[in-house]
């Protein structure tokens, strides 16, 4: 048991030793995790859902462009977080 304890703080005191802060560069490069928008035609955009109308979805994609697609040309759309509304 006392030889577990042992190797659990060797194993735990290497984990933290692996530890670092990362810069905002670094940050902005690591994977986008918002909305995302699936076109039939291949296409993904990154980015926020808006609005969805009755023939159109209103996309701000993650460089800030705000894109209004046809709900015809829509795959599929996956929301990341919960809205009101």
């Amino acid at each position: 048991m006392k030889r577990l304890w042992i190797f659990m703080l060797i194993f735990m005191f290497g984990l933290s030793g692996c530890a670092r802060r990362i810069t905002v560069k670094e940050v902005r490069r690591l994977p986008y995790r918002g909305d995302m928008l699936y076109l039939r035609n291949g296409e993904e955009y990154d980015g926020t859902l808006k609005e969805i109308r009755e023939n159109q979805v209103i996309f701000v994609t993650r460089e800030g462009e705000t894109v209004t697609i046809p709900l015809d040309s829509i795959q599929a759309i996956d929301i990341q977080k919960r809205r009101e509304g």
